[in-house]
């Protein structure tokens, strides 16, 4: 998939609301019900906004959504917040796909894999799917047919409209049945007046035959192998983590500087790096990612210049101990590369 969607995925849910995303859930869980062996974890590649990712971790699955688009991801995090759901979001290239583990389903719905470029980004995503679907596993996809590609798509257009939205649907059919898709969205604003946004991008066309030679090279991993219990425990441990539960920081500098003060005597250079470093949290919104590292050997306050930090800012202190540790795949686990 493109690593676009800016615009799409701001209108995607609008796009797809008489999508029966419940019954798509309801199906996805009979055929694993039916068919797979572990009935645990599910991957959902291509998963836009999250919608069928929630439909799936209310069933009871816990639920890996990957896509490789940021926005599609920024609205499904939106999606997720304060709700208490086994899902874990991954920003991933299904062709690229790296997961710590195996899938006891792997879904790909709503003509997401027509979205690659070309047959071989196909078969790197049939490839990545069968590395990461235990033995035993399901993948279950769609894809669009070439009478959808040459006549309901086709070089027609189509519009969306109600109350506040408008959509503008144009295709563009190539020569070898792949069609390129022009969305102009038109959003009414507080004050009344309109505002124009724009995407485009090309849904591929893939003949049944050169699906069906891949399908027949689809591999899963063997239940019997070693890695096998390890990466499934892995993922398992991974999705069931409360990555929406969070603290608010209150990054008040007076007060911080204040608790840093009356914690710790002298340690001036490092007070004043930590209040440096609050104050440019404090002024730039989006510094995500940050990390202060203090070096220094046992007993000079490392660790409680850390509790200070994390009271100064109303965060909850965690103290992970590696003393000793000499790989890092000890912390990672094993990525898997062959």
């Amino acid at each position: 998939m493109s690593s676009g969607y800016e615009s799409f995925a701001r209108f995607y849910d609008r796009l797809t609301q008489n999508v029966d995303y419940d019954s798509i859930a309801k199906l996805v869980d009979k055929l694993v019900q039916q068919y797979a062996d572990y009935k645990e974890v599910v991957v959902d590649l291509g998963c836009g906004t999250g919608t069928l990712c929630e439909k799936l971790a209310q069933i009871g699955y816990d639920v890996v959504g990957v896509d490789s688009s940021a926005d599609m991801l920024e609205a499904a995090q939106q999606r997720f917040d304060g709700k208490k759901l086994p899902v874990t979001l991954l920003l991933q290239d299904m062709t690229e796909l790296d997961l710590y583990g195996a899938a006891d389903c792997t879904v790909c719905l709503l003509d997401s894999l027509n979205h690659l470029k070309d047959k071989q980004q196909l078969q790197k995503a049939f490839e990545r799917v069968g590395m990461f679907t235990c033995d035993g596993g399901l993948f279950v996809f769609d894809l669009n047919t070439e009478y959808k590609h040459r006549k309901v798509l086709a070089n027609n257009a189509f519009d969306f409209d109600n109350e506040d939205f408008f959509c503008a649907w144009q295709n563009e059919l190539g020569d070898d049945g792949s069609v390129h898709i022009y969305l102009d969205f038109f959003n009414k604003d507080n004050d009344g007046r309109y505002t124009r946004y724009s995407d485009d991008f090309t849904e591929i066309l893939f003949d049944d035959a050169f699906v069906e030679q891949e399908l027949e090279k689809f591999s899963m991993m063997d239940s019997n192998s070693p890695e096998y219990g390890v990466t499934r425990n892995y993922l398992s441990t991974i999705v069931s983590l409360p990555w929406n539960k969070m603290s608010e920081d209150k990054l008040d500098i007076k007060k911080a500087k204040a608790i840093l003060d009356k914690d710790h005597y002298g340690l001036k250079d490092v007070k004043e790096r930590i209040i440096e470093f609050l104050s440019v949290k404090k002024l730039k919104k989006d510094s995500k990612g940050s990390i202060l590292c203090l070096v220094g050997p046992p007993g000079v306050g490392k660790t409680s210049v850390g509790r200070s930090s994390a009271r100064a800012m109303n965060r909850e202190f965690f103290r992970f101990s590696v003393g000793g540790m000499k790989d890092e795949a000890e912390i990672k686990g094993h990525r898997r590369t062959y």
